[in-house]
């Protein structure tokens, strides 16, 4: 969930982001499919949505509203300042450890929670939401641990510091490493959870107290403290720097935290099955195939690279590396779901370090042909098997197909130096994913299209090609280019379209439409 403070509008580019990348991924990256399969996955991009109507309304000057609108103005600055406005902090308005710390009972004040736990709309119903989400899977009193076998992660952003907070953030540590009795009682799995993916973004990673300030009535520490799931804060953007602050620069979303923080989302998702055993296991970087496609029959190589030590250099309690000490290949069936393994072996000799890359030999004969899904993964001396990384295989006799339409087409210019587009449709016809290059042959005029596609299986798409007009031609010249579509994983397939291009006077068209 992005966006329940207002003016932090980096988290809700990041939201958008995280959906895009599910969307977009899904058949087409082998990761997010094999989680889209087997996880259900909610995003709220905006949870605060009539303060950040507030703060758009300060145009080029957008308004710092945290808060809601609640009760606005309600005698605090208005337009709303940084530090004075009206509204209810609605991250500190959860009905769990209200008001116990770093909260105010001023209107006006930053944090104020509201006149009482679960007061706004906004917090009342994301809690009703959360509770028909994940069943409640941890006792009553603050002491209870929920069991290892707890399903579920939820993850909110704010802005700004680089920071991971973990449960608890109502527990007042003042900057020191919490003792255990102001630690929450599944503290090693909430520890293990965060550090493992600040290791892909670098973030600072403790309790709220410990890095940063106390504060009760959160979204994260309701979650944990009410249903047992494990919760987690990311403050996205550095305290300082071009890309700092509530309102950094819009490239910032781009260049730095989304390439910071998929990768963090994206192993939250995986262990969201059960985050506190398997964000105690080693983490698989970059599964590889020694081939992508092969015939039936033919073996296959399959390396991956596995971290216990993935974990974030940067916070407080970083948890201890164990050694791997075994690596499973699953074809299809994941071990979630009963897969059968194959025992991958240690590439140096000998699984003896945190970091090893395990590698093994399938055999393909009894695949049948068409897409299929690997899953690895490793464990630790500890006994700790970790998240699952994903790969696609192709198995079958390659038959790459692409077909470009129509076979020929004409377009008629009316003027010299006008542009006119050709519209052609090019498909994949195979059932493997490919890409495909383009060349352009014959043509005189000047004429562009894009040098390469790449298309996922069985699937169109639009390509345009536009042809302009030289100032130098006359009326009744033409000019023929070739558009030829070629496989990359089978250059001997192609297809071509033959494009005409024509310079007429416009008295001309009308008998051309008879």
């Amino acid at each position: 969930m992005a966006a329940i403070h207002a003016r932090e509008l980096s988290t809700a580019e990041m939201a958008w982001r995280w959906i895009d990348y599910l969307a977009y991924g899904y058949n087409a990256d082998p990761e997010v499919t094999a989680l889209l399969d087997s996880t259900e996955v909610w995003v709220i991009p905006v949870a605060n949505p009539d303060g950040r109507i507030k703060v758009e309304e300060g145009g080029s000057a957008p308004y710092l509203q945290r808060k809601n609108l609640n009760g606005f103005p309600g005698g605090c600055a208005n337009p709303p300042t940084g530090i004075n406005h009206a509204g209810v902090d609605l991250n500190r308005n959860a009905s769990f450890q209200w008001g116990v710390a770093g909260s105010s009972d001023y209107l006006c004040d930053n944090t104020y929670r509201g006149e009482s736990a679960a007061s706004e709309p906004e917090q009342y119903y994301l809690e009703q939401l959360f509770r028909s989400l994940w069943p409640d899977q941890r006792g009553p009193a603050l002491s209870d641990t929920a069991p290892l076998t707890t399903t579920g992660a939820m993850l909110t952003l704010h802005t700004y510091s680089d920071l991971i907070l973990l449960p608890w953030n109502w527990t007042e540590c003042y900057g020191l490493p919490c003792p255990a009795n102001l630690q929450a009682p599944n503290n090693a799995g909430l520890r293990s959870f965060a550090f493992r993916m600040s290791y892909h973004n670098g973030y600072n990673t403790g309790q709220g107290s410990e890095i940063l300030y106390a504060a009760s009535g959160t979204t994260d520490d309701w979650a944990y403290g009410q249903l047992g799931i494990a919760g987690a804060t990311f403050e996205i953007g550095p305290f300082s720097g071009t890309c700092s602050g509530f309102l950094p620069a819009y490239a910032c979303q781009d260049s730095t935290f989304w390439p910071l923080n998929r990768e963090a989302f994206l192993y939250a998702a995986k262990a969201a099955r059960q985050p506190y055993t398997l964000s105690l296991g080693p983490t698989p970087i970059s599964p590889a195939l020694s081939a992508l496609t092969v015939t039936v029959g033919s073996p296959v190589t399959v390396t991956v690279r596995l971290r216990d030590d993935a974990y974030g250099n940067t916070g407080v309690g970083r948890p201890a590396a164990q050694n791997i000490a075994a690596a499973e290949l699953y074809v299809d069936t994941p071990p979630w779901a009963g897969g059968t393994p194959l025992a991958l072996a240690p590439q140096d000799g000998a699984f003896n370090t945190p970091d090893e890359v395990a590698q093994g030999v399938l055999d393909t004969t009894s695949l049948g042909a068409g897409r299929h899904m690997l899953f690895v993964r490793g464990q630790d001396t500890a006994g700790n098997w970790g998240v699952s990384g994903a790969a696609f295989l192709w198995v079958g006799a390659p038959q790459f197909g692409v077909a470009l339409s129509p076979d020929t087409s004409t377009a008629y210019a009316t003027a010299a130096g006008q542009t006119v587009t050709h519209t052609l449709t090019i498909t994949n016809t195979s059932f493997y994913s490919d890409a495909f290059t383009l060349t352009l042959s014959g043509n005189l005029w000047p004429t562009s299209a894009p040098a390469s596609l790449g298309l996922v299986t069985l699937q169109s798409q639009t390509l345009p090609v536009t042809v302009t007009v030289p100032l130098t031609a006359t009326f009744g010249l033409s000019d023929t280019v070739t558009v030829m579509a070629r496989s990359t994983n089978d250059p001997f397939t192609t297809a071509s379209s033959t494009l005409t291009t024509q310079l007429v006077t416009q008295m001309y068209l009308p008998l051309i439409a008879r």
